[in-house]
């Protein structure tokens, strides 16, 4: 019995291949990575600097007296626990501070920015470019 060689092509593995061959950017991909690298600059420069709003204030605070084993109750006045639960885990990753109290918002105001990527299916994909600017530009938004 005789044994077929396998041809060439069926060998190669991800790992054969040349990195920027199996790598395709495209118009499109590139204008999100902007907007995403744009985002993060945007979300993170001097976050700790300025001065708490009034809610900002009750968030931390009360996310502090979670992290510090005080514990949480949720009343209707306030946001959802995930907010307080998420900064809770943001100060006992980086310390209690007025820059570790904003992270979480951060990161979401980012992943914000990205989320229409995969939403173009729905949005169309000049759509999801525009929403996806309209994220990163919108004051409201970045504030």
């Amino acid at each position: 019995m005789t044994e077929l060689s396998p041809s060439p092509k069926s060998n190669q593995t991800l790992l054969s291949r040349p990195l920027m061959a199996s790598m395709s950017i495209n118009w499109e991909q590139v204008l999100y990575i902007l907007f995403i690298l744009i985002a993060i600059i945007t979300r993170f420069w001097a976050l700790g600097d300025r001065v708490m709003s009034h809610d900002e204030s009750l968030h931390t605070q009360f996310s502090y007296q979670f992290y510090d084993g005080q514990g949480f109750s949720h009343t209707p006045l306030m946001h959802g626990p995930l907010l307080f639960h998420i900064t809770a885990v943001s100060y006992w990753l980086f310390g209690d501070n007025d820059l570790t109290a904003r992270i979480p918002i951060a990161l979401l105001g980012v992943i914000l920015v990205a989320l229409p990527y995969f939403l173009r299916r729905w949005l169309g994909r000049e759509g999801a470019l525009v929403t996806s600017f309209i994220f990163l530009a919108s004051p409201f938004l970045t504030y």
